[in-house]
């Protein structure tokens, strides 16, 4: 083949080439680019969900969405063998009304020196409750009793004396983010409610 012709050929191919590499590497930027938009956007999606989830807990729990408490440091009683969804789901445990907070919280000597006490059975509270591991909560605005406070007697009677302390606490402004110490004192005070309470129930 004429040297001309050879060198004519050769461009040709490593034209030819050199165009393969370019196309390839463009094929290369637009999967990669798809590839990060489609993680990007998967990222986006589960934050969105993880975040929906965090803003139905925080608006049980008395919080603003996105930081923020509107109800100050919560403190929670921990007490029971079932979890306030499996109380709700088995029917189980006593009357969840103010006539039984009342009944018990007199024969245990509880008092709540006139802060409200509600009982919580709404989707968010028991979730909100259920993800702390806890049968009931206190702030500065009251006490909200979950179902799994109410699974049997005794449960009740150390629930509404450990709130009952968290009561205490807040009105006499003891209430830190170190909430160690005040749950402490709490739940050492539980005994004393109950041996109170099989005193007066007999």
């Amino acid at each position: 083949m004429p040297r001309g012709r050879i060198g004519a050929a050769v461009k040709a191919i490593a034209d030819s080439v050199a165009k393969g590499l370019e196309n390839a590497a463009a094929t290369t930027r637009s999967l990669a680019e798809k590839g990060a938009d489609a993680i990007e956007q998967n990222l986006k999606d589960h934050h969105s969900n993880d975040q929906a989830v965090r803003d139905r807990l925080h608006a049980a729990a008395g919080e603003r969405p996105g930081g923020g408490r509107d109800a100050g440091v919560v403190l929670h009683s921990r007490s029971g063998a079932l979890s306030n969804r499996e109380v709700l789901e088995q029917g189980v445990g006593l009357p969840r009304t103010p006539e039984t907070i009342q009944h018990y919280a007199e024969l245990a000597g509880v008092d709540f020196r006139g802060m409200p006490v509600e009982v919580v059975e709404s989707a968010d509270d028991v979730a909100y409750l259920d993800f702390q591991g806890a049968v009931a909560r206190t702030d500065s605005l009251g006490v909200q009793l979950g179902p799994a406070a109410f699974q049997d007697e005794e449960t009740l009677v150390r629930t509404l004396g450990h709130e009952s302390v968290h009561v205490v606490q807040h009105q006499q402004g003891r209430i830190t983010t170190m909430t160690g110490p005040l749950e402490d004192e709490a739940y050492a005070a539980e005994d004393g409610f109950v041996a109170t309470w099989r005193g007066n129930r007999s």
